[in-house]
Protein backbone atom coordinates (compact mmCIF):
# COMPACT_ATOMS: atom_id res chain seq x y z
CA UNK A 1 0.00 0.00 0.00
CA UNK A 2 1.20 3.09 -1.04
CA UNK A 3 0.81 6.20 1.95
CA UNK A 4 0.72 9.83 1.25
CA UNK A 5 1.65 12.90 3.18
CA UNK A 6 0.90 12.20 7.53
CA UNK A 7 0.10 15.35 9.68
CA UNK A 8 1.92 14.43 13.34
CA UNK A 9 0.53 16.42 15.85
CA UNK A 10 1.00 16.14 20.14
CA UNK A 11 -1.74 14.03 20.07
CA UNK A 12 -3.31 12.74 17.23
CA UNK A 13 -1.99 11.54 13.26
CA UNK A 14 -3.88 12.82 10.44
CA UNK A 15 -3.29 10.92 6.94
CA UNK A 16 -4.03 12.89 4.09
CA UNK A 17 -6.47 11.52 1.30
CA UNK A 18 -7.65 12.78 -2.28
CA UNK A 19 -10.92 14.73 -1.70
CA UNK A 20 -14.02 12.76 -0.99
CA UNK A 21 -17.37 12.94 -0.31
CA UNK A 22 -19.08 11.99 2.87
CA UNK A 23 -21.87 10.03 1.07
CA UNK A 24 -18.95 7.51 -0.22
CA UNK A 25 -17.22 7.52 3.55
CA UNK A 26 -20.70 6.76 4.77
CA UNK A 27 -20.90 3.84 2.81
CA UNK A 28 -17.20 2.37 3.41
CA UNK A 29 -17.90 2.98 7.09
CA UNK A 30 -21.21 1.23 6.99
CA UNK A 31 -19.59 -1.59 5.57
CA UNK A 32 -17.36 -1.62 8.43
CA UNK A 33 -17.90 -4.58 10.93
CA UNK A 34 -16.68 -1.79 13.84
CA UNK A 35 -15.15 1.39 13.88
CA UNK A 36 -13.18 3.12 16.01
CA UNK A 37 -13.90 5.98 18.03
CA UNK A 38 -10.72 7.52 17.90
CA UNK A 39 -10.93 7.78 13.59
CA UNK A 40 -12.00 11.23 12.89
CA UNK A 41 -12.27 12.83 9.57
CA UNK A 42 -12.63 16.26 8.05
CA UNK A 43 -15.22 16.70 5.86
CA UNK A 44 -16.64 20.41 3.71
CA UNK A 45 -15.90 23.46 5.25
CA UNK A 46 -13.49 21.10 7.62
CA UNK A 47 -9.80 21.77 7.96
CA UNK A 48 -6.49 20.75 9.06
CA UNK A 49 -3.16 22.44 10.30
CA UNK A 50 -0.04 22.02 7.82
CA UNK A 51 3.38 21.90 9.48
CA UNK A 52 4.75 23.59 10.35
CA UNK A 53 2.39 25.27 12.91
CA UNK A 54 1.78 25.87 16.65
CA UNK A 55 -1.70 25.10 18.10
CA UNK A 56 -2.53 25.67 21.68
CA UNK A 57 -1.77 21.48 22.02
CA UNK A 58 1.51 21.91 20.66
CA UNK A 59 3.42 21.85 17.36
CA UNK A 60 2.28 19.73 14.32
CA UNK A 61 5.21 18.49 12.00
CA UNK A 62 4.93 15.97 9.04
CA UNK A 63 4.92 11.74 10.23
CA UNK A 64 5.62 11.83 6.53
CA UNK A 65 6.11 14.57 4.13
CA UNK A 66 4.39 14.97 1.02
CA UNK A 67 6.20 13.74 -2.25
CA UNK A 68 4.80 14.71 -5.81
CA UNK A 69 3.41 12.22 -8.24
CA UNK A 70 5.83 10.11 -9.50
CA UNK A 71 4.19 7.58 -11.45
CA UNK A 72 0.22 5.86 -11.38
CA UNK A 73 -0.18 4.29 -8.54
CA UNK A 74 -0.14 0.71 -11.16
CA UNK A 75 3.08 1.29 -11.78
CA UNK A 76 4.59 0.22 -15.48
CA UNK A 77 1.62 -0.62 -17.95
CA UNK A 78 -0.34 1.03 -15.48
CA UNK A 79 -3.46 3.20 -17.60
CA UNK A 80 -2.11 6.65 -18.22
CA UNK A 81 -4.39 8.70 -15.42
CA UNK A 82 -4.66 5.69 -13.18
CA UNK A 83 -4.14 7.25 -9.70
CA UNK A 84 -3.61 10.69 -10.23
CA UNK A 85 -6.40 12.57 -9.64
CA UNK A 86 -5.39 15.49 -8.43
CA UNK A 87 -2.20 15.34 -9.40
CA UNK A 88 -0.26 17.59 -11.67
CA UNK A 89 1.21 21.18 -11.69
CA UNK A 90 -0.39 24.33 -10.38
CA UNK A 91 1.70 27.51 -9.71
CA UNK A 92 4.90 26.19 -10.11
CA UNK A 93 4.51 23.39 -8.36
CA UNK A 94 4.04 19.94 -8.20
CA UNK A 95 0.69 18.86 -6.50
CA UNK A 96 1.36 16.00 -3.57
CA UNK A 97 0.09 12.50 -4.41
CA UNK A 98 -3.16 11.21 -1.97
CA UNK A 99 -4.63 7.87 -1.68
CA UNK A 100 -7.77 7.47 -2.28
CA UNK A 101 -9.85 7.04 1.39
CA UNK A 102 -11.16 3.98 0.74
CA UNK A 103 -7.07 2.58 0.32
CA UNK A 104 -6.43 3.61 3.96
CA UNK A 105 -9.82 3.72 5.40
CA UNK A 106 -9.29 -0.40 5.72
CA UNK A 107 -5.98 -0.72 7.00
CA UNK A 108 -5.85 2.02 9.70
CA UNK A 109 -9.44 0.74 11.42
CA UNK A 110 -8.19 -3.23 11.18
CA UNK A 111 -4.57 -1.52 13.18
CA UNK A 112 -7.08 0.47 15.76
CA UNK A 113 -9.68 -2.09 16.36
CA UNK A 114 -6.71 -4.82 17.55
CA UNK A 115 -6.76 -5.93 20.82
CA UNK A 116 -3.98 -4.41 23.09
CA UNK A 117 -3.39 -1.26 20.18
CA UNK A 118 -2.87 2.06 22.00
CA UNK A 119 -2.45 4.37 19.01
CA UNK A 120 -2.60 7.81 18.92
CA UNK A 121 -6.01 9.61 17.37
CA UNK A 122 -6.38 9.15 13.69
Amino acid sequence: MRLGPVVAGPERWAPLVAPYDLARLGALLHAMDRVPGALRFHGSGGYLVLPPSRTGAGTTGWARGPLPEAEPVGGAGAPEDAGTEGAGVRGGMARPWLPEVGTLLGPIVETLTRPGVNAPEF
